[in-house]
């Protein structure tokens, strides 16, 4: 190596030495070698993410950590989160109720190293609280009975479960709740929604949908033995914007929606008792189709009903829905067969369900006799094409049901539905208005999964032994509706997934 021959400053030889050195194969870099794989990985699940724990590894300057919905995860088919210099992290943005499976690495200048043991967990929201039923609510109620009618409004409940009703509405036209309804809102044993702190003391005995939380099913007695169905809609009047042309979406709304189809599921009270069930397409009250056949092999007809009420003339009547997100139904001046009911009030839902349900409730058109009616909407399609589906694996899990039947005699039932993924449905909790505990029956349920994007009517529930019984899966999977005809009278159930 040669010298610089000269007088030369300080900073110039350094950088001189420096690059000679570099030439000569000196290193201003020391190679660490190649880390250590982590070991003792664990996952702790939470509401929406997972806290991940390991031991350090030898010659480790940061991690990395994969994750996948699938087992058997890799740095190649993971998802990355990385680096992380500690030995912990929280991996956020997850489904509650879907399990991951986890793997981490070490790293450092030289390398990465191999995968540690893969772990996994599934996060889930904790337990429901008095909390999750604090803010606004929409109600719409149908009983049966001495007393039938409807009765629908808004009420907000405060941290301590005080209720509170702004707005009511009702059958005989009062707009005046009548005294002690629903005085509170309490969360008792079992996540059973209840309006007194005893259950002892408690006439309205409800579900609270355990993973939205935006929805709330009830049955309740009255001393003169009428019964009652109550659907509660949690609202945010501050989120809540339905003035855009699109805010009925598969129900209605502006153009480019005559491919969109939904369902809906009545009870009616009062002088009759009857279910109806109809699969619809928007500008047709039922599908082009007179027929068509379900996936067990069935012929399903757009319209049933378990009375005389007969298929309604396409575009008699229309939905319109204000900016608070109200929905009524009016006549639309066109020839045809006009329906039985019409929606006076109803309510569209919010949250997770986003705009995909409607329940409102209504009274009989004309006829000396006062009829009342239920009528729960489920959307099929937002889109045209719409790749949701619905199969029998989506329709497992458990559900929290209520169930009003509707008869001279009305009774009013809830309890715990138990659906296996071959649609085998046990009622593994059972209690009703008249005292009886006995389980009813098991159910073969079946759930339409014709081909995507057509005109078809996926989520359709059917029961090969019971042709009366017709019901939905929403469109997010976590609500079943279905009315059926039993021993008792007719029935509307609600399950809560």
């Amino acid at each position: 190596m040669r010298i610089p021959s000269g007088r030369f400053s300080a900073p110039f030889l350094i950088a001189w030495l420096s690059l000679s050195l570099g030439a000569c194969g000196g290193s201003s870099r020391v190679d660490p070698g190649a880390p250590s794989t982590p070991a003792g990985l664990t996952a702790t699940p939470g509401s929406g993410q997972v806290l991940l724990s390991w031991s350090a590894a030898a010659k480790a300057s940061a991690y990395r950590a994969y994750y996948s919905t699938s087992p058997g995860v890799t740095k190649a088919t993971g998802t990355k989160v990385g680096d992380i210099p500690s030995t912990s992290t929280v991996v956020t943005g997850l489904t509650n109720g879907t399990t991951y499976f986890f793997v981490v690495t070490s790293v450092n200048s030289n390398s990465e190293s191999a995968e540690s043991s893969e772990t996994s967990a599934t996060p889930s929201r904790p337990p429901p609280s008095q909390a999750d039923l604090t803010g606004t609510w929409r109600f719409s109620i149908l009983a049966s009975g001495l007393s039938a009618g409807w009765s629908s409004g808004t009420l907000t409940v405060d941290g301590s479960g005080t209720a509170s009703v702004t707005e009511f509405h009702d059958s005989s036209t009062g707009t005046t709740a009548p005294s002690g309804f629903l005085p509170v809102l309490l969360l008792g044993d079992a996540g059973e929604v209840r309006d007194a702190a005893s259950s002892t003391d408690a006439t309205f005995r409800g579900a609270l949908a355990p993973t939205n939380r935006n929805i709330i099913v009830a049955t309740s007695s009255a001393t003169d033995g009428t019964q009652s169905m109550a659907i509660l809609l949690k609202h945010d009047p501050n989120k809540a914007d339905f003035t855009d042309a699109s805010s009925l979406l598969g129900f209605g709304g502006g153009g480019g929606t005559g491919s969109r189809r939904f369902v809906y599921a009545q009870l009616s009270t009062g002088a009759s008792h009857d279910w109806e069930f109809a699969e619809i397409q928007i500008g047709r009250r039922a599908p082009p189709q007179p027929q068509y056949t379900a996936s067990d092999g069935t012929v399903q007809l757009p319209f049933r009903a378990s009375g005389s009420a007969t298929r309604p003339g396409e575009k008699t009547t229309t939905l319109s829905i204000t900016g608070d997100g109200v929905v009524t139904e009016s006549l639309s001046g066109l020839a045809g067969t006009a329906p039985e009911f019409m929606v006076a009030r109803g309510y569209i839902s919010e949250g997770q369900d986003d705009r995909s349900i409607i329940v409102g409730v209504g009274t009989a058109i004309g006829g000396a006799s006062p009829r009342y009616m239920m009528r729960i909407y489920q959307v099929i399609n937002f889109s045209n094409p719409d790749t949701n589906s619905f199969g029998l694996t989506d329709l497992s899990g458990t559900y929290s049901f209520r169930k009003l039947v509707s008869a001279a005699t009305p009774v009013s039932a809830s309890g715990t539905i138990q659906i296996d993924a071959a649609g085998g449905a046990t009622f593994s909790f059972f209690t009703d208005s008249t005292g009886t505990t006995a389980a009813p029956a098991d159910l073969a349920l079946s759930i339409s999964d014709l081909p995507l994007n057509a005109n078809n009517f996926n989520g359709v529930i059917t029961d090969g032994s019971d042709a009366t019984l017709h019901g939905k899966e929403s469109y997010f999977k976590d609500v079943i509706v279905m009315t059926r005809t039993e021993s008792s009278g007719q029935s509307l159930l609600v399950g809560l997934k």
